[in-house]
């Protein structure tokens, strides 16, 4: 025997109305599956590239780096020095403070970062090189200084002239 139940019209939902909501559940699932994949493969990444650099001086722990990287077909990034207060890193995708922090803590006796996750973002780091925080010394600011103090000078008669007009 078969057993059919009819549904009351009045119980279906018109393919229009669940169709935008199935399209965003399935783009979601692409887009967890597809950042899944991305942590698995900076996974694999950073265990290789780990062992790649084990007992290499550290003169010779960034080829190794690249090397594994450019075997995985992975985009190398060279940052300009930075600062450990840095918001964003100067041509790396993302929210890119997670990776500043975790940079911030290299030397070398330990210069690869474990993985970074950052917004949609996976990095793994390595210390190319460090400078030691200074004061700069005159020559390197002075030009900064003088258009700054030329501005507020300029800001300050530009206030006076207006507060004229008014009186």
């Amino acid at each position: 025997y078969h057993i059919i139940q009819k549904l009351d019209e009045r119980d279906l939902i018109p393919f229009a109305e669940v169709k935008k909501e199935l399209i965003k559940k399935s783009v979601e699932k692409r887009r967890q599956e597809a950042r899944k994949k991305a942590r698995a493969r900076a996974i694999a990444f950073a265990k290789a590239a780990f062992e790649a650099t084990r007992g290499l001086k550290y003169a010779e722990i960034l080829k190794a780096f690249a090397d594994q990287a450019a075997a995985r077909q992975l985009t190398l990034i060279t940052t300009p020095y930075f600062s450990r207060d840095a918001e964003q890193l100067e041509g790396v995708p993302g929210p890119t403070r997670p990776l500043i922090e975790a940079a911030g803590q290299l030397d070398e006796t330990q210069p690869l970062t474990d993985i970074v996750e950052s917004g949609e973002f996976f990095y793994v780091a390595c210390l190319a090189g460090s400078k030691k925080s200074r004061e700069p010394e005159l020559a390197e600011v002075k030009d900064e200084i003088t258009e700054s103090l030329r501005h507020g000078k300029a800001v300050e008669l530009a206030r006076q002239q207006a507060q004229k007009l008014y009186q």
